[in-house]
């Protein structure tokens, strides 16, 4: 059996899990290469953002935009989204604090 390649390879979707940590750089060379397949982006951008190392840390202007995901900007520019109303991974009580901190 042959290994795929990328020219061999394109798919009907693009699913991006924990896209609120994906910058934008990789999701970029993952669309560039993919386009015009659908992007399903699965995450949620008011918890962890991306992890982002530079030596000049937050205060360089590349570094501080870079914390924003590419989700959490398509997301503050108004595409549309669907927020989950349940959840099977903790019990009600527990993710009620969650919920009420974060999400209302």
């Amino acid at each position: 059996m042959e290994a795929l390649t990328f020219t061999d390879f394109q798919p009907e979707v693009i699913f991006m899990d924990e896209a609120a940590k994906i910058v934008e750089p990789d999701a970029i060379i993952t669309l560039a290469h993919y386009a015009p397949a659908p992007l399903v982006m699965i995450g949620d951008h008011k918890q962890l953002k991306p992890t982002v190392l530079s030596r000049d840390g937050p205060s360089q202007q590349f570094a501080a935009q870079m914390t924003m995901s590419f989700f959490t900007r398509l997301v503050r520019l108004g595409h549309p989204t669907i927020m989950l109303t349940e959840q099977h991974r903790m019990s009600p009580e527990i993710s009620s604090i969650g919920s009420a901190v974060f999400i209302n």
